[in-house]
């Protein structure tokens, strides 16, 4: 990614020296605020990692996004795994993972606890509506309980 350009022989921030705009959704936009600094921020991306030929008119410099692919996207999976990857063993590293983990168990043990003690609790509500509801049978038709089933 392109952080810095050198500018009048120092480096600078590509935010700091233009202003970024998306024309589509397909196209970036750098409009430098001084068009001195054109061909500066046309080095700085073309020597980042971006792999964009940046279009130069003389006024703007345009990116088009190339299309996201099936390999690209396996490929920028695999990156962000990677990422996550190493993430996870730096703070496996100083402990903090595991504290982590820790409380994420904590909170599924208890979830699960409560979401069991509603379910008991509805269990038994439905069943003694149904028993109301026989009883309430019985009231009315008292023989209904007698009567032959087909």
């Amino acid at each position: 990614m392109v952080a810095e350009v050198e500018y009048y022989g120092s480096p600078v921030s590509l935010k700091s020296i233009a202003h970024f705009s998306t024309p589509d959704a397909s196209s970036l936009l750098v409009q430098p605020y001084d068009k001195s600094s054109l061909r500066a921020i046309e080095k700085a991306i073309v020597g980042s990692d971006l792999g964009m030929t940046p279009n130069n008119d003389g006024e703007v410099i345009r990116l088009t996004l190339p299309q996201l692919t099936s390999e690209r996207r396996k490929v920028a999976l695999r990156n962000i795994r990677r990422d996550a990857l190493k993430a996870c063993e730096k703070l496996e590293k100083i402990g903090l993972i595991v504290c982590i983990v820790g409380a994420c168990q904590l909170l599924h043990d208890w979830l699960t606890k409560k979401t069991r003690a509603i379910r008991r609790r509805l269990t038994k509500r439905q069943a003694s509506l149904k028993t109301k509801r026989e009883k309430k049978k019985e009231m009315y038709f008292p023989m209904w309980k007698y009567a032959i089933k087909v």
